[in-house]
């Protein structure tokens, strides 16, 4: 067997990696679902008695919400 496995490592590792994942997904969550940006949405759609969107359309401003955020924090 030309190369050494080493499963130790890898369980380490996986758990590491899960580990740092799991502990700033809250800090982002918490970041996009309580943005001002939300509220002034819900404000208008409800006073206007407009609906908010497609489900599309929704989508697509979370995605551009979501590379924004990510390009500030680099």
């Amino acid at each position: 067997m030309p190369h050494k496995t080493r499963p130790m490592a890898a369980v380490l590792l996986f758990t590491g990696l899960n580990a740092v994942l799991v502990s700033t997904i809250s800090p982002v969550y918490d970041f996009v679902c309580f943005l001002p940006y939300w509220e002034q949405r819900r404000t208008q759609a409800s006073g206007a008695g407009s609906c908010i969107g497609s489900h599309h359309d929704m989508e697509m401003e979370v995605n551009h919400l979501m590379s924004c955020c990510f390009l500030l924090h680099q």
